[in-house]
C-alpha cells in the first residue's frame, strides 16, 4: 500500500502557523494606521487653509496702562460727585488735592534751588581750580599766625600744595554739583614746637592737637611704678586747611564750612542761596585764603 504525502500546510508546525497569523494582523494594522494618518493630514491642511492670522500694525493698543493713562482715567470731580454724593469724600478729596499741590510746589522749589546751587558751584570750582594751580607754582608766603597755646604759635608759613574737588548728584555728564571742597597745606621752616604736660593733662592736649590735624610725636615718661608721669609733644610746623561749600535745598542756604582757615578750629558761614558768585565775591574769598585784607562774607551786604 502506497501512502501519499500530506499537503505542505498540514506539515507546518503549530508555531509556524501562529507566526504567520501575527504577521497578517500586523500588516492589517499598518494599513489602517496609514489610512487614519492620511485622513487627519487632509483635515489639518484644510483647517490651516481656512485659519486667519491677525495682522500686526502700529495701531495695536497695548495691554498695559501707563501712568498718564491711569491719571486720565481717574474720575473728575464732577464724575465723582455723580457717583458718590458724599460730603466726607468731597472734604477728603479737597484735603488730598491741597497736599499734593503743596508737595509739587515744594519739589519744584527744591529743583530750582539745586539748579541755582549748581550754577554757583561751577563758577566757584572754576575760580578755585585756577587759583590753586597758580599758588602751587608760586608757593607764596601766607602772612597768618596760628596760636596754639598762650606762648606757642605757628608763623612764617608758606603755601605748599592745594587741590579742589567737587561732588555731584550722579555720574552723568549733566549731573548737578552738590558741593565744592578746597584743601591745602601750609608749612614753615621754623623748628618744631615742644610742649610738656603732666600726666593729668596729656590726654586733653593730645585730643586738641589731633582735632587740629597736626603732626605730633609723643615721648612718654614713666615713674618706677610704670605709671605715666609726663609726656613731651613734638609738633611739626605744618597746617592743613579745608574749606567746603555745600548747598541745602531744604532751607535754601549755602554753607561754607572751614577748618583751620584763619585760626585753629572750625567755622561755618551761612549764606543765602542767591549769593552772587561773581568775580567781586570770589576775589574777596581768594584774599581770605591768601591772608590778605578782605571783606568776606560781608561783601554780600554791600553794593558795588
Amino acid at each position: 500500500m502506497k501512502i501519499s504525502p500530506k499537503p505542505p500546510e498540514q506539515n507546518m508546525s503549530d508555531d509556524e502557523s501562529l507566526l504567520e497569523e501575527v504577521c497578517d494582523l500586523d500588516l492589517i494594522f499598518r494599513e489602517e494606521y496609514s489610512h487614519d494618518v492620511q485622513v487627519q493630514a487632509r483635515s489639518l491642511k484644510k483647517w490651516n487653509d481656512q485659519l486667519v492670522y491677525p495682522s500686526l500694525s502700529d495701531q495695536v493698543v497695548p495691554r498695559f496702562v501707563t501712568a498718564g493713562q491711569a491719571r486720565s482715567r481717574q474720575l473728575s470731580p464732577e464724575s465723582r460727585h455723580s457717583f458718590f454724593s458724599s460730603s466726607i469724600l468731597d472734604d477728603l478729596h479737597a484735603q488730598s488735592d491741597a497736599i499734593l499741590s503743596e508737595q509739587e510746589r515744594q519739589q519744584q522749589e527744591i529743583l530750582r534751588m539745586k539748579a541755582q546751587f549748581d550754577a554757583s558751584f561751577r563758577r566757584l570750582f572754576a575760580f578755585l581750580d585756577e587759583l590753586t594751580r597758580q599758588l602751587n607754582i608760586l608757593k607764596p608766603a601766607i602772612p597768618r599766625v596760628y596760636q596754639l597755646t598762650g606762648e606757642h604759635e605757628f608763623k612764617n608759613l608758606v603755601w605748599q600744595e592745594g587741590r579742589v574737588d567737587y561732588r555731584s548728584d550722579n555720574l552723568a555728564a549733566t549731573a548737578e554739583l552738590e558741593s565744592v571742597t578746597l584743601t591745602y597745606r601750609l608749612a614753615s621752616e621754623d623748628p618744631p614746637l615742644y610742649l610738656e604736660r603732666e600726666s593729668d593733662f596729656v590726654d586733653s592736649l593730645y585730643r586738641r592737637l589731633f582735632d587740629h590735624g597736626l603732626q605730633v610725636d609723643i615721648e612718654k615718661r614713666y615713674d618706677e611704678r610704670r605709671a605715666l608721669k609726663k609726656a613731651r609733644f613734638t609738633v611739626q610746623p605744618e597746617i592743613k586747611t579745608q574749606v567746603r561749600w555745600l548747598g541745602n535745598p531744604e532751607d535754601g542756604r549755602l554753607r561754607c564750612e572751614t577748618n583751620n582757615l584763619e585760626r585753629f578750629g572750625r567755622l561755618t558761614w551761612l549764606l543765602p542761596a542767591d549769593a552772587p558768585m561773581d568775580m567781586r565775591f570770589l576775589d574777596e574769598f581768594g584774599r581770605l585764603i591768601l591772608g590778605q585784607e578782605h571783606d568776606f562774607p560781608y561783601i554780600l551786604n554791600r553794593t558795588p
